[in-house]
């Protein structure tokens, strides 16, 4: 199983921040997406959708029906996600993956 790491990034609108967890291979496919690109997170329904050049949005379906109630969707600011990302990456945050950084 992919070693996880939990990433806190800021959202777009606001004063605060969103944490979730992905995998290197997760933080990669991110770091290469472009507009309209989705990245699933897991099974159950969470996702990272690239919404544009700024933005990324972090969506979670509540129930296994995908009906919406208490599901969450947050926009988070896509340079600072990419900053981050970078940055634990280079500082080897999912170092014992057998997987070559991105």
């Amino acid at each position: 199983m992919d070693k996880t790491q939990r990433v806190t990034v800021p959202v777009s609108n606001g004063d605060w921040s969103f944490s979730f967890e992905l995998t290197l291979e997760q933080a990669c496919e991110i770091l290469n997406s472009r507009a309209g690109d989705i990245v699933q997170l897991n099974e159950t329904r969470e996702q990272i959708y690239v919404q544009d050049g700024n933005t990324l949005l972090h969506t979670k379906a509540a129930n296994s029906l995908s009906h919406n109630d208490g599901s969450t969707s947050e926009g988070l600011q896509r340079e600072a996600t990419f900053s981050i990302l970078n940055r634990m990456i280079s500082e080897g945050a999912w170092e014992s993956d057998d997987e070559a950084p991105c």
